[in-house]
């Protein structure tokens, strides 16, 4: 370290890379990675948040993620389909598998067909335990293995 700098205790952001023991494209909230023509991002997690109404959370907190999918193949390419049953699996570091839950007030959720150029938006929620560590991931045959991992911190 440069004289008069403090060292982290949180380690340096990698940025996109490939999980070592699992081969899968892992990604961060903020990032946005392109595989094979399909480009995905997370530009935000809010954790908790409060549903309008009297919905309270039975795991302990809502978690809203904004997703942004991107048909970024060219004019001749295939659209593909997105949606919240098929594409997206919330997990907690154990392995605990989370549905989306729909929530009053919380923007729609990303659904449609993406055509070349096209991008496909929204927000999925989730009911979770706070204080665990999550990661959302986008399942898609034309990604590379199949899915791409968003690290979504601890929440």
């Amino acid at each position: 370290l440069p004289p008069g700098a403090a060292a982290s205790d949180r380690p340096a952001p990698i940025g996109p890379h490939v999980d070592e023991l699992t081969g899968i494209l892992t990604i961060a909230v903020g990032d946005a990675v392109d595989s094979n023509g399909v480009q995905i991002g997370v530009p935000k997690v809010t954790a908790p948040y409060t549903a309008s109404g009297s919905n309270l959370p039975a795991r302990g907190q809502f978690m809203l993620v904004e997703v942004q999918v991107h048909n970024s193949g060219d004019r001749t390419s295939q659209p593909f389909g997105v949606s919240t049953d098929a594409s997206f699996q919330l997990q907690d570091q154990n392995g605990n598998v989370y549905p989306e839950t729909t929530l009053p007030g919380a923007p729609k959720a990303p659904d449609g067909n993406v055509s070349p150029g096209g991008t496909v938006s929204g927000t999925l929620g989730y009911d979770v335990p706070p204080g665990r560590t999550y990661r959302l991931l986008f399942l898609n045959p034309q990604v590379s293995q199949g899915q791409i991992a968003i690290d979504l911190g601890q929440r």
